[in-house]
């Protein structure tokens, strides 16, 4: 397609009828020849090939539509007398040339040989400095160019090496001869990186490459600060001796190495060493009330820049290593106080939640109560005036009240009072005296 392309606007370029040929650099020439057969060319005696100097490169005799004799040059025919071909084209090459056939009339054709031309590769290095640092934005490390090369387009694009060695391309990394390199250069890389810009065009077979290395070089990252050993007092109250250990990322150890190891000590010493064993009375601790409040800590440091410090609280050491000696029947106390507390909660939260269907279960059943066998053993009793009863209880109108007012029971008809002794009174409806009113002595008892 873009020889299609490169050739319409050469010929409008030129406005001739010589046929064009595009040839890639190194590669053969072609000039297709008439058929010797031909009606035109029946009689044909030779044929011969000129440049646009003149100069005659190509000279054979033709005798019955084949090739008889040739001389020595750079062109050659086939023995079927089908195309003259040159090997190895060179940009010197790139020029017009004419055929010309000899017969009863002569005939000619003309050519144009156009030879493509790969461009030249160049890296440009933008980043500043020997070397690359991490960055939470784009960087801007290179731009490749195809230079020259003809036609002139050419397709440019960067690629990176991957840790298996292959290459992928790089996203927003191509143009047209010419496109930037541009990355996040994260601070989790280990290994330098490795590019290669390949510029495709129609020259060239392949796609021409040329590697790229960027040299990354960090500060050192956070680092690990450790509690080795710690050795508490034979009561558990304080710490008798303590071992820290100080040191790079070495899964992501920054390059270059980190030179500088640095421990602060409470007292605000400072120890320039990757490994420590310390007494309180060093880190200037002479009391265990201090542990909440001392911190070590550690820094490391190379040419790039000194790293984020790293801590450890001296009072978590201390609970941790000997405060559990002396406190873990204390601490068996507490878990169960507070296993506790959590069933008293949740048994309180079920009983809320489970309140009706508990009060349903355990309420007592009504007792069943038959007025008929009662009135088959009691006589019923004369009429008495209204009368005080025991308890402050009296009997009015079917109603039974104690003397505050407040009622015990109320019934639409009028009553009967059973009285089992002075202080258990049992009132109920009774229909054979429902059109009456009864009072009643509180003297008298009747069985039931």
């Amino acid at each position: 397609m873009r020889n299609l392309i490169f050739l319409i606007l050469h010929l409008a370029v030129n406005a001739e009828n010589a046929q064009l040929v595009t040839v890639k650099e190194g590669h053969m020439i072609n000039f297709p020849l008439r058929p010797f057969a031909s009606p035109e060319l029946h009689d044909l005696l030779s044929i011969m090939l000129k440049d646009d100097s003149a100069n005659v490169l190509f000279f054979a005799v033709i005798q019955n539509g084949k090739v008889l004799k040739q001389g020595n040059s750079e062109f050659n025919s086939d023995q079927a007398g089908t195309v003259l071909i040159k090997s190895n084209a060179k940009l010197s090459d790139e020029k017009k040339y004419v055929i010309t056939y000899v017969a009863t009339k002569e005939l000619e054709d003309e050519f144009e040989v156009v030879i493509l031309q790969a461009p030249t590769v160049e890296i440009d290095k933008k980043y500043d400095g020997q070397y690359v640092t991490h960055s939470v934005d784009p960087i801007l490390l290179a731009t490749c160019t195809a230079v020259g090369g003809k036609p002139a387009k050419s397709i440019v694009e960067w690629s990176v090496r991957k840790a298996d060695g292959q290459f992928q391309k790089v996203a927003g990394a191509e143009g047209e001869n010419s496109a930037d390199l541009k990355l996040v250069i994260d601070k989790d890389l280990i290994n330098d990186l490795s590019f290669i810009c390949h510029v495709q065009h129609d020259a060239v077979d392949v796609p021409i490459g040329k590697d790229f290395h960027v040299p990354l070089r960090f500060k050192p990252f956070s680092p690990i600060f450790a509690v080795r050993s710690v050795v508490c007092t034979q009561d558990g109250s304080a710490i008798k001796e303590i071992s820290v250990t100080c040191a790079d990322d070495r899964s992501r150890a920054a390059k270059p190495s980190v030179a500088d190891y640095e421990i602060t000590l409470p007292n605000n010493a400072v120890k320039s060493w990757r490994e420590l064993v310390l007494t309180p009375q060093e880190m200037g601790i002479y009391e265990s009330a201090s542990y909440s409040t001392a911190v070590l800590r550690c820094s490391t440091q190379n040419s790039i820049g000194k790293s984020t410090s790293a801590s450890i609280n001296l009072g978590r050491a201390y609970d941790e290593h000997c405060r559990a000696t002396i406190g873990a029947s204390f601490n068996v106390i507490i878990v169960i106080v507070v296993l506790i507390l959590i069933i008293i909660i949740v048994v309180g939260i079920v009983t809320w939640l489970f309140r009706e269907q508990i009060k349903a279960k355990f309420a007592k059943e009504p007792v069943d109560y038959d007025p008929a066998e009662e009135r088959s053993s009691i006589t019923p009793p004369p009429t008495y005036p209204a009368t005080r009863l025991n308890s402050g209880v009296s009997l009015v109108g079917g109603t039974l009240k104690r003397e505050n007012g407040g009622t015990l029971r109320s019934d639409s008809g009028n009553a009967r009072l059973i009285v089992r002794d002075e202080s258990d009174y049992v009132d109920t409806v009774d229909d054979r005296y429902a059109d009456e009113e009864i009072h009643f002595d509180p003297r008298r008892t009747f069985p039931v």
